[in-house]
């Protein structure tokens, strides 16, 4: 099968694309308005507001004394929500047992070791969004209407199913969910150490803006055996949860959320991060909480989009350290500042009898972005104002020297070491456009496949220039060294081209100063701030670290875990939602005999060899026969060296005696089109629909980049190639950067002389504008105005050429986007050999007008 497309057949790619592109836009109910609409945060006052008790609700029966597990019913409901005593109610998304009860945050869910806890989530959203959300970075859709949500509990171990995969989405009354879906109620096991957690929205591209929208809330695990010794600060009045997090408003009261791009020739709604003015405590901004000399007991979790937090008491008062993340610290730590990454949870005591003074500031001075950002404002340095009661008390609880002791990490017990690297790529105009980890998107094949009960060490290289804080689902880990790279720019050369430490020299480079590991970070965590520009070293456990033993669940069942960075801001493959840097899944191996595990490691150790030829035996075994996992695994170690035909070979000897899965063939499509072998590649393709194996968003941006990177996508002839384009632009699983890349090839590349008149954000546009006009396509068909407007790359080229037009068609005109009235139905004259195309339009409003000769409409 070759890649090529005729004249006729691009014609028919390029006009289902205009329809699915459409349809994708359409999709987007937020929509933005001026800045000059804001709420002038300075306006309002601090510290009016009392700090709100949130709800509790059990997670547990306690029938004649014993405790029982429960089973909870918790909704997500469309309702207002006052955020300020000023500020008018926000709307807002929120969990809870009834809309009227419903909080944000939402209830805190207090469990009890070793009793089971049922929850039922359940989507009472409405059918659109209350703030803008990208519809390109291939987000969960539901092609019929709402909006999908999924639950995770973040710390939290428990089977697969119940762990929120971004694939496992539900719209109201599960009428639409995703490819991962199973179930409707998540089973938290509680066997895990006590500690902390927090649960909140986790949907394929669309978790920055649910998070915003206020899913989010409070998971605590109760052990009294290991507590009650300890004679913490306990009751509701002094053991209480602290959520942090920051938002803007309107002065409608609504939510703030930039939807217009950074650099529109780059997207039109990509931004960086999301930062508002105004910080939030538990449901309101800048509130007051009354105290007594006594100490306290604060569960503090920074639950910002992309925020740092540095806290710090304005009157001199210590943090007394005593957990992190979801464990206990070994031993206390006094501390006069905490430093906390986007999703991180502190455990803290505060002695208030030590004040000098009757009130304390919770204050930040965490730059924005963290660490080399803007300084704090006045708004974002303030949190929490404590008045603290002037008469002194007997206070009867205490600060032990000693906490909890979990079993020695034993480091030169790990079975391996795993490299993972943090990739930034930049666009010319120096703005990032894809942040991957270990170079691969969400959507690729399985790369980390660990044995459960064992301990790993992960070297993680930050390549890029901002600290990023890595989560590891199921999996927790102590922090070993941070030291920085040397000659970054030579190394990050090399990774770029080979994708590979261990060939790169990593050693070489990792010879930097160490950073000592803050004494309070130190203890078992899920999270951790990685470095700009250094090797952070980790010891990650895959069992409980409280007792060694081995899950209580079987954690080797779909869909898997993942990792990732825990900044929301754009999405897991180039700008949206749930992982800046793109995540990756973990996948273990499932028990079927010691070779399974030995392959792995002889793959890791670069003996592809040796495991290929172990494989071979397995195979005689009629009593053993490997999964797709694993031999994905040793395709994907053959094609990483370049050995593509005895990847094929290998795929070959496995389908005698059985069916490989989609993962198996993309690891090697992956790699046939990556080595250039795209007749290869096609022909595996059709194998795969022959088998009627489903494709997948990552087979068809595999196959576009393909056929754009060797220039097959020409007109003239005629082949199977246009299969793949119109079946992935029917599928509306291609990201934005392949459908860029793919219309610069079809459009033709510039030739030097036109190309010298351009610069590199017109030579985008301008690829657009041809590719779609320079074929007729758009001549007769009406297309939305949607698709022009939230088009960033055409409106900057539009405007900036002040492209004229003529003719006087009627079209209608719409308010909110004045630049339309250069569009009219007509000729683009300053897009060459694109003369004469007629364009017809639609916008939104209901009132026609009339184009003059010069293109600008007149009402």
């Amino acid at each position: 099968m070759g890649f090529v497309l005729s004249r006729k057949t691009m014609t028919r790619v390029m006009l289902l694309l205009i329809v699915t592109m459409t349809w994708f836009v359409a999709g987007d109910a937020g929509g933005t308005k001026p800045e000059e609409r804001l709420f002038n945060i300075e306006k309002l006052e601090m510290f009016v507001d009392k700090l709100p008790h949130i709800p509790t609700l059990h997670g547990f029966h306690i029938v004649n004394g014993v405790l029982k597990p429960k089973s909870l019913q918790i909704g997500m409901f469309f309702k207002k929500w006052k955020f300020h005593r000023d500020l008018p109610a926000t709307p807002v998304f929120a969990y809870g047992v009834s809309k009227h009860k419903a909080t944000v945050p939402g209830p805190t869910i207090e469990a009890v070791y070793g009793v089971s806890t049922y929850v039922t989530w359940r989507n009472h959203l409405p059918s659109s969004h209350i703030l803008p959300w990208d519809p390109t970075i291939s987000p969960a859709i539901a092609k019929r209407g709402g909006i999908p949500t999924v639950v995770h509990l973040h710390g939290g171990i428990h089977e697969p199913s119940s762990d929120g995969n971004a694939d496992s989405w539900f719209t109201a009354g599960f009428k639409e969910t995703g490819t991962k879906w199973t179930k409707p109620t998540y089973h938290y096991v509680n066997k895990q150490q006590p500690g902390n957690m927090w649960y909140h929205d986790h949907a394929a591209g669309l978790t920055r803006v649910n998070l915003l929208a206020g899913l989010l809330g409070a998971y605590i695990l109760r052990h009294s055996s290991v507590e009650t010794p300890l004679k913490l600060p306990t009751g509701r009045e002094f053991d209480r949860p602290l959520i942090v997090f920051d938002r803007s408003f309107r002065k409608d009261g609504s939510i703030y959320m930039n939807a217009t791009g950074n650099n529109p020739t780059i997207h039109p709604q990509w931004q960086p991060e999301y930062f508002g003015d105004a910080i939030v405590v538990n449901g309101k901004a800048w509130p007051r909480l009354t105290v007594r000399r006594r100490k306290y007991r604060f569960r503090i979790i920074n639950a910002s989009n992309a925020r740092f937090f540095r806290f710090f008491f304005s009157n001199g008062l210590h943090f007394i350290v005593i957990g992190s993340d979801s464990a206990y610290l070994a031993k206390p730590v006094s501390t006069k500042s905490v430093l906390l990454a986007p999703s991180e949870i502190v455990d803290v005591v505060v002695d208030f009898s030590k004040s000098t003074s009757k009130t304390a500031i919770l204050a930040n001075n965490a730059p924005y972005p963290y660490p080399s950002g803007d300084p704090v404002t006045d708004e974002n340095s303030k949190v929490l104002k404590f008045i603290i009661k002037h008469k002194s008390e007997t206070d009867t609880s205490s600060i032990p020297t000693k906490l909890v002791q979990y079993p020695h990490a034993d480091v030169s017990k790990s079975v391996r070491t795993r490299y993972i690297a943090m990739f930034e790529y930049v666009s010319s105009a120096d703005e990032p456009t894809h942040l991957y980890i270990n170079g691969l998107p969400y959507n690729a094949p399985v790369t980390e496949t660990p044995k459960m009960g064992t301990s790993e060490v992960w070297e993680v290289i930050n390549l890029t220039e901002d600290n990023h804080p890595l989560h590891i689902h199921l999996g927790l880990f102590r922090v070993l060294e941070q030291t920085a790279l040397v000659e970054t720019e030579k190394f990050t050369d090399c990774m770029t081209e080979k994708n590979d430490a261990v060939k790169c020299q990593i050693s070489k480079y990792a010879r930097g100063n160490k950073t000592a590991v803050t004494a309070h970070e130190r203890g078992w965590k899920n999270v951790f701030k990685m470095m700009p520009g250094h090797v952070t070293k980790i010891l990650v456990r895959f069992s409980y670290v409280h007792s060694n033993e081995s899950y209580s669940f079987d954690a080797t069942q779909e869909p898997g875990y993942v990792y990732h960075c825990h900044v929301n801001i754009g999405s897991r493959r180039q700008y949206d939602d749930e992982t800046f840097c793109d995540g990756q899944v973990i996948r273990f191996f499932r028990k079927m005999d010691g070779d399974t595990y030995v392959i792995d490691a002889l793959c890791e150790d670069r003996k592809v060899d040796e495991a290929c030829s172990l494989w071979r035996k397995m195979l005689k075994n009629n009593n053993c026969i490997p999964d797709n996992a694993l031999l994905s695994t040793l395709i994907h170690w053959l094609c990483k060296d370049g050995r593509v035909t005895e990847a094929r070979k290998l795929l070959d000897e496995f389908e005698k005696g059985s069916v490989p899965s989609l993962l198996t063939y993309n690891t090697l499509i992956s790699g046939m089109c990556e080595k250039g072998e795209l007749m290869e590649a096609g022909r595996l393709w059709d194998d795969m629909v022959e088998r009627k194996c489903k494709p997948n968003a990552f087979t068809y941006n595999v196959l576009i980049e393909g056929l754009c990177k060797m220039g097959n996508v020409k007109e003239g002839k005629e082949e199977d190639g246009v299969k793949i384009v119109s079946m992935a632009v029917k599928s509306g699983k291609v990201d934005r950067e392949c459908w860029e890349l793919f219309l610069r090839k079809f459009a033709g590349e510039l030739d030097k002389g036109e190309g010298n008149d351009l610069d590199s954000r017109d030579l985008v546009a301008h690829s657009f504008i041809k590719g779609w006009l320079g074929f007729d396509l758009l001549q007769g068909p009406v297309v939305t105005v949607k698709v022009f407007e939230d088009n960033g790359l055409i409106r900057q080229f539009l405007e900036e050429k002040r492209v004229l037009v003529e003719g006087a068609n009627d079209v209608q005109y719409s308010e909110a986007t004045p630049w339309f009235k250069l569009i009219v139905n007509g000729c683009i004259r300053d897009v060459d050999e694109i003369n004469g195309c007629d364009i017809g339009v639609r916008a939104l409003a209901s009132h026609p007008i009339k184009a003059s000769k010069k293109g600008l409409g007149e009402q």
